[in-house]
């Protein structure tokens, strides 16, 4: 038996907190007592502000524990905090370097608080705004950085500080993105499957419903409930394993419509196979057009089942088979144009043949068709 396990997630908390809620929500995580993580924030920030940038990098990863609409104002407020600490340390590389950083890095905090952890944008009215703001602060803090004149060494170290605090503040961020990957996931998949049961939802109404109250209405009728079960199954094979599109321009799926219109109009049972297929063309739908008038004739003439065999290879060959009492094609009146015209005569203009064997075991009509003309 599988063993879930739960993994809580860390908050910055709303109530009770002095600027973004951060140690409150780290203590209440921990368990530990919030006095003493505000003290070790304050401790890291003496230590060449390594706390002021795990505050602002936890601010922005951390969602807040209620939705929060005054993130904007504190976060304000915590970038004047952080400017006048830079501004406070003497030295001239810190104004030079540090001042632009600290610029970018609350830009970029500005804009990663206006995201939902689900990576939506907030819903109030200033999100736009804020963000712009910190596409402000980010340029203008390159702008600054380009603008004091450093030297090869004091730029590689300011971008190897920058390497590493992306690097750093990505995996404080991996537990959110891995989080918010499978959210995304998740909602995907979910979606695809209420897609997929709305429309076999649908699909069971529309169709397989209706047959069965049409079964239930004429269950003293055999023939007719025998027609509707094989219409219904055809029409639900067709649904679940054939592709899209225009059913007709296929051999197979033309031939299987046929013999599913002659079935719904005649008291018969077609069975139809086809081994290969092919797309139709002018050719091709001469073809459809004569199997179709031989299946019509046995359904008329003939009764009982019917056969349909078509084979696809260097030629096209569809066979229809009956079990009536048979006829000979000699003796059909000459006013009488559905072997003449319809089969024999679709065909030749194809290119084709049409072959008619008929005994008191029944009619078998061939039809070959080449591939090329």
């Amino acid at each position: 038996m599988a063993t879930t396990y739960s993994v809580r997630r860390a908050y910055r908390e709303t109530d009770g907190r002095w600027i973004g809620g951060v140690a409150a929500g780290l203590a209440e995580h921990l368990g530990w007592p919030v006095a003493a993580v505000r003290a070790l924030f304050v401790i890291l920030a003496v230590f060449g502000g390594i706390g002021v940038v795990a505050y602002a990098a936890y601010w922005a990863v951390l969602p807040p524990r209620e939705e929060d609409n005054s993130d904007t104002a504190r976060l304000l407020a915590f970038a004047a905090l952080v400017i006048g600490g830079f501004l406070l340390i003497p030295g001239d590389p810190w104004m030079r370097i540090g001042l632009p950083l600290a610029v970018m890095a609350i830009g970029a905090t500005v804009v990663w608080t206006r995201v939902r952890p689900s990576g939506r944008l907030r819903p109030d009215g200033m999100q736009w705004s804020a963000l712009l703001l910190g596409l402000l602060l980010v340029v203008l803090g390159v702008f600054a950085l380009a603008a004091t004149g450093l030297g090869l060494r004091s730029v590689l170290s300011v971008a190897a500080v920058a390497i590493l605090l992306l690097v750093g503040v990505t995996l404080i961020a991996m537990p959110w993105i891995a989080g918010l990957y499978r959210e995304l996931t998740e909602e995907r998949q979910e979606r695809v499957r209420s897609q997929t049961r709305a429309e076999l939802a649908t699909q069971v109404h529309d169709s397989v419903l209706q047959t069965l109250t049409l079964i239930r209405r004429h269950a003293d009728d055999p023939d007719r409930v025998v027609r509707l079960a094989r219409a219904e199954e055809r029409h639900l094979r067709s649904w679940l394993y054939e592709p899209g599109g225009d059913p007709d321009q296929a051999l197979t799926a033309a031939l299987q419509n046929l013999a599913a219109r002659v079935e719904e109009d005649y008291p018969v049972a077609i069975e139809t196979v086809c081994v290969g297929d092919l797309a139709l063309d002018e050719r091709g739908r001469a073809l459809v057009a004569a199997t179709g008038e031989a299946i019509l004739n046995a359904a008329k003439h003939a009764g009982g089942p019917i056969s349909v065999y078509a084979e696809v290879d260097d030629d096209i060959r569809v066979y229809v088979r009956d079990r009536g009492a048979g006829f000979s094609p000699e003796q059909v009146p000459a006013d009488r144009h559905g072997i003449t015209e319809s089969m024999r005569g679709r065909m030749q203009r194809a290119g084709g043949t049409c072959e008619i064997r008929s005994d008191d075991r029944g009619t078998e009509v061939t039809l070959t068709l080449p591939r090329s003309s």
